[in-house]
């Protein structure tokens, strides 16, 4: 009842039409069975024809338009945010590759500029001392120490403490070495044992 309540108020004048002409043969039917007594026995009882299979696809097509129009919408709406995001993500990230572009070639600035000046001031003192060293060196004072050092150097070779010193650094002694400690590894019990074995 309430679907037909529903056509009648959408605007559907073909159910209306088929309510009228069903009405009108229900009314027809009534009045001759009312005027033959005889045939009032026989007659079949009035059948009610139900327009819900009619009005149905009506309903149906208002909706489906309306759905798809708003499907398409919706998946129109999410195209565009999803290109939003996507076009935001990369200039955030091209942002983010330019600063720090920025940030490593500053801080490779930076790093050039601390070396350069780092090494500028070592050859600065290096050859400040170098030249201090030199003219220490080269003074009068530090001549006559030299010449005092040499002089006993020589005495002292030349004199007693040649010997001790010719004794100390005498290179047989590298000789002697090796042949001392070939000799302690032949007689160990290791040694022999591995040239009886090897022999």
């Amino acid at each position: 009842m309430a679907l037909l309540e529903y056509s009648r108020l959408v605007g559907t004048t073909s159910s209306d039409s088929a309510f009228t002409t069903n009405d009108n043969n229900d009314t027809s039917s009534k009045s001759i069975s009312t005027t033959s007594t005889t045939t009032a026995s026989t007659t079949k009882p009035p059948t009610t024809t139900h327009p819900a299979p009619a009005t149905t696809p009506t309903i149906l097509n208002h909706i489906i338009p309306l759905l798809t129009t708003t499907f398409k919408t919706l998946y129109q709406t999410h195209l565009l945010l999803f290109s939003l995001c996507f076009s935001t993500l990369t200039l955030l990230l091209v942002h983010v590759l330019s600063n720090l572009h920025l940030f490593l070639l500053n801080l490779f600035l930076f790093v050039n500029f601390i070396l350069y000046r780092t090494l500028f001031f070592i050859r600065t003192i290096t050859m400040e001392t170098a030249t201090l060293s030199y003219s220490i060196w080269d003074s009068r004072k530090a001549r006559q120490i030299r010449k005092k050092i040499e002089f006993e150097f020589f005495v002292w070779i030349l004199g007693p403490g040649g010997n001790l010193l010719c004794f100390l650094l005498w290179p047989g002694w590298i000789v002697l070495g090796v042949m001392v400690w070939g000799l302690s590894w032949v007689f160990s019990s290791s040694g022999l044992a591995r040239v009886a074995v090897s022999g």
